[in-house]
């Protein structure tokens, strides 16, 4: 499959969408998985597996490490335009200090960076006084996608439009200019009766916290990875279908977790352009789904339910494989070249100890404490009562 993905570009440049996905909810992973997807056929095009061991235990180095074999394989196949991560520092610093990749523009997910803004205007109004700032928290999200839309490619184009928010929600629709110098006014038109969200106060608490997170310092020195409209939702879609396979609470061998990461992916592309279901009157059909973090329902798309077609052709290349290698079905089988257990036999990354004087060690540690016990015994000649 992902040869035919390949195949498929003929020449054409790639815009392609990278994320990491770890197989633990903890910071101590064993595996991470690092998947690329077209930005323009939402299908995925490449998925590594990185085992702890490779990165000498320590985990946050793990993503870096996926991103970089990931890019490296394609790069010999097929000719990238640009590459869209989430705000990662390590692949930040890849992409800008390595010549391999100063060729290729680095953009950063907007669903994340909606995402990280949307978090920040729920937390600010937790305090006091603002909590007439939480029901605009999807508003303020849904803008920072309209200004990245709206640059083109500019970053001060950006910036002009994502500052209109501060006006809007006082209720100021015109003002004297923008920071790019053209007209103040926002982009909407006649507005009607207002009776939802109610305005805030300029200059109230709300206010001030909004403005403090708009104007923030390092959202203002990376905006311009945002200004290119890329995004990588689908492959948070994707994260959530690999539950199905490899969920985070089970253990698994590195051979057993990557066969399962590449049938997620399988299952994935094969019902990547599932249609909506229509009701009776023709009309697509939704379901009303509740999120606990914006305390607001949404509404889901209902999909047509899956084929599993190919899973016929996979039992048959299993069958044929079978076929053809020579031998019994209990015979032993090599460990690849590139698994990680070739170097490292354990996790901890430590060399194996002896089990003899392991044992050995163990048990005088459990003689010398016995014989440090000491048998007390009652006291003579004490009255038939202890004074306090």
């Amino acid at each position: 499959m992902e040869r035919d993905i390949l195949d498929s570009y003929q020449g054409q440049k790639a815009i392609l969408c990278g994320d990491g996905r770890n197989d633990s909810p903890g910071h101590s992973a064993h595996y991470l998985s690092y998947s690329l997807a077209d930005a323009n056929k939402n299908c995925i095009v490449h998925t590594e597996v990185v085992d702890v061991r490779e990165v000498n235990g320590k985990s946050p180095n793990m993503e870096r490490l996926g991103f970089e074999r990931s890019m490296d394989k394609l790069k010999r196949t097929i000719e990238i335009d640009e590459v869209v991560t989430d705000a990662h520092v390590q692949i930040a610093a890849v992409m800008r200090k390595c010549d391999k990749y100063k060729d290729i523009k680095h953009s950063w997910d907007l669903w994340h960076g909606g995402k990280n803004i949307h978090r920040k205007v729920i937390e600010a109004s937790k305090a006091k006084n603002c909590k007439d700032l939480l029901p605009w928290a999807a508003a303020v999200r849904n803008h920072f996608w309209y200004a990245a839309r709206e640059a083109n490619g500019s970053e001060i184009k950006m910036k002009a439009v994502w500052f209109q928010i501060l006006h809007h929600v006082v209720n100021e629709h015109e003002w004297v200019l923008n920071v790019d110098g053209s007209i103040g006014k926002c982009g909407h038109g006649p507005l009607p009766d207002h009776e939802g969200t109610a305005w805030l106060q300029k200059g109230s608490p709300s206010h001030l916290a909004l403005k403090k997170i708009v104007e923030d310092k390092r959202l203002m020195r990376n905006i311009t990875y945002f200004i290119n409209f890329r995004h990588t939702g689908f492959l948070e879609s994707f994260h959530s279908h690999l539950l199905m396979y490899a969920p985070k609470r089970h253990s698994y061998s590195y051979v057993g977790y990557k066969a399962r990461i590449l049938l997620a992916a399988i299952d994935f592309n094969q019902h990547a352009s599932r249609e909506q279901v229509t009701g009776d009157d023709g009309k697509p059909r939704f379901i009303a789904r509740y999120s606990k973090l914006s305390k607001q329902y949404y509404p889901a798309a209902v999909l047509k339910p899956k084929e599993y077609t190919y899973i016929t052709d996979l039992q048959k290349s299993v069958f044929q494989m079978r076929l053809d290698v020579d031998g019994h079905l209990s015979q032993h089988v090599s460990m690849a070249e590139d698994h990680p257990g070739r170097n490292f036999k354990r996790i901890n990354m430590c060399p194996s100890p002896d089990i003899a004087k392991l044992v050995k060690a163990h048990l005088s540690r459990f003689e010398q404490s016995k014989s440090s016990e000491k048998v007390e015994t009652a006291p003579h000649n004490w009255p038939f009562f202890t004074p306090f």
